[in-house]
């Protein structure tokens, strides 16, 4: 007899338990309306107390408290229409507000080429995606910053168009590297032409000693494109091709001292993670190289 009591306790309270997840809202619902105000940026001071309420419907709910679950439904409610009509009244003032930002942005976008583009652009790609979704709070932050960027932006395209006449052509130059305490006896070679099309060509080699331990003789061949982002150039590379590489390191062998000889694999590769890419400002042509033709 204490059994069937026992079991049909817990049916009844089962029972109770579907009726409380049925009765109202959907839990799932109010999580998603809250979470949804988040994303769009709706500040916390609006929406801690959804939160707390929400908290407080779970735990109701949870210990099948039909009485509280519904009182703090009830509150939950209250404080997410505050905040989605806070929300509503905030799209409606902010729209001609992102409307004059985009097409103040779009203007100054006309002038605007290569790099530079490239820079506002990966930008205006977020502000419109969040434009797309009506996250205008999201869409206003990111617009202000791509229009304080312009100005330098705008700057940096003046400065390659003025440079990039001066670097279309062959440009070569050779040093001897320099080591703390040690005076090399090796010689590097450097030769990029830049084409008007933007293609690139590069060769660079090391001979001789470097440093006290350490003997190079190296040749590797480059080719990709090249641009410009105000006064600094952009090397992209997408082949690689290693003509050789020699290595020979002054170490212990054998309790003697000697040049230990290393000859690495040559190869030619395609490169397309950008691992290859550098960057040579416009101090470095003018301090290490000469331009031929």
């Amino acid at each position: 007899m204490k059994a069937l009591t026992a079991c049909v306790c817990v049916v009844c309270m089962a029972a109770a338990c579907v009726m409380l997840a049925g009765c109202g809202p959907k839990l799932d619902d109010l999580e998603a309306r809250v979470s949804a105000l988040e994303e769009k940026g709706v500040p916390d001071s609006l929406l801690s107390q959804p939160k707390v309420f929400l908290y407080q419907v779970k735990a109701a709910r949870k210990s099948a408290n039909s009485g509280l679950a519904r009182k703090n439904v009830d509150s939950l409610l209250i404080y997410l229409e505050k905040a989605e009509a806070w929300y509503e009244a905030g799209q409606q003032a902010l729209k001609p507000e992102v409307d004059k930002l985009l097409a103040s942005i779009g203007e100054k976008r006309k002038q605007l080429s290569g790099l530079q583009l490239a820079v506002a652009d990966s930008l205006g790609k977020i502000i419109d995606s969040f434009v797309a979704k009506d996250w205008l709070l999201q869409a206003r932050d990111k617009a202000l910053l791509l229009e304080s960027m312009l100005p330098q932006l705008l700057a940096d395209e003046e400065s390659a168009k003025k440079l990039r006449p001066k670097v279309i052509g062959t440009w070569a130059g050779e040093r001897v590297p320099t080591a703390e305490g040690f005076k090399a006896k090796a010689l590097e070679k450097k030769q990029f032409e830049f084409s008007a099309d933007g293609k690139l060509h590069a060769v660079e080699s090391m001979k001789g000693q470097t440093d006290e331990f350490l003997k190079e003789d190296w040749q590797f061949e480059s080719w990709g494109t090249w641009d410009i982002k105000g006064d600094t150039v952009l090397l992209k590379i997408t082949r690689e091709l290693c003509q050789k590489q020699v290595f020979e390191n002054f170490r212990e062998v054998d309790g003697k001292k000697k040049w230990v000889r290393e000859e690495k694999p040559t190869y030619d590769t395609t490169i397309t993670d950008g691992s290859k890419d550098r960057y040579m400002t416009w101090d470095y042509f003018e301090q290490w190289l000469k331009k031929r033709k």
